[in-house]
C-alpha cells in the first residue's frame, strides 16, 4: 500500500519546573541528604541581575523580598524548606532553601539569599545531573527575571 502522508517534526517547549512533582514535595530531611550527596561538580551559581518587579514590590508582603520569593517559588513548585537571616551580613539578608523534586524523581535544591532592598539575586542551586542544569537555568530566569517578563 502507499501513501503520500507528510510527517512533521515540531518542538514543543516546556520549562523543568513544569515537569515538577506538586503530589510529592521534597521534605527537610530529604534536602539535606540529597545536599550532602549531589557532587560540587553539579553545583551552579545563576545570577539575576534584574529581578521581576512583582517579587520587590511593596503591594505583596510589605515589599519582604524573602517572603515574595517564598512565595513565587513556592507557586512554582519549589517548596520553601528554611529561612535563616543571617546576622554577619552587611545588608539584612535572609537565607532561603528550596527544593522540589520532578516527576521521574529529580531533586532540585535551591539556595537564595535575598538581600532586601536589592534588585538583583545569586541562586546557587544543585542538580542530580549536568544535563539539568540549563533547563533549571531556563526555568528560574523565567520565574524570576524582570527581563523575561512583559507587564
Amino acid at each position: 500500500m502507499r501513501s503520500s502522508l507528510d510527517i512533521f517534526y515540531f518542538e514543543v517547549p516546556c520549562l523543568l519546573h513544569c515537569l515538577i512533582d506538586f503530589a510529592n514535595p521534597l521534605k527537610p530531611d530529604e534536602f539535606k541528604k540529597f545536599w550532602e550527596m549531589i557532587p560540587l561538580g553539579n553545583e551552579s551559581v545563576f545570577a539575576v541581575s534584574s529581578i521581576y518587579a512583582g517579587f520587590t514590590s511593596s503591594k505583596f508582603n510589605s515589599g519582604d523580598l524573602a517572603s515574595n520569593l517564598a512565595e513565587g517559588l513556592g507557586n512554582n513548585g519549589f517548596v520553601n524548606l528554611a529561612k535563616v537571616q543571617k546576622k554577619d551580613a552587611p545588608q539584612p539578608t535572609t537565607m532561603l532553601y528550596f527544593g522540589a523534586r520532578t516527576i521521574n524523581g529529580l531533586p532540585l535544591l535551591l539556595e537564595v539569599p535575598a538581600v532586601q532592598g536589592s534588585n538583583s539575586l545569586q541562586v546557587l542551586f544543585r542538580v542530580p545531573v549536568p544535563p539539568v542544569k540549563p533547563l533549571l537555568e531556563e526555568s528560574l530566569n523565567a520565574i524570576l527575571s524582570a527581563d523575561h517578563r512583559k507587564d
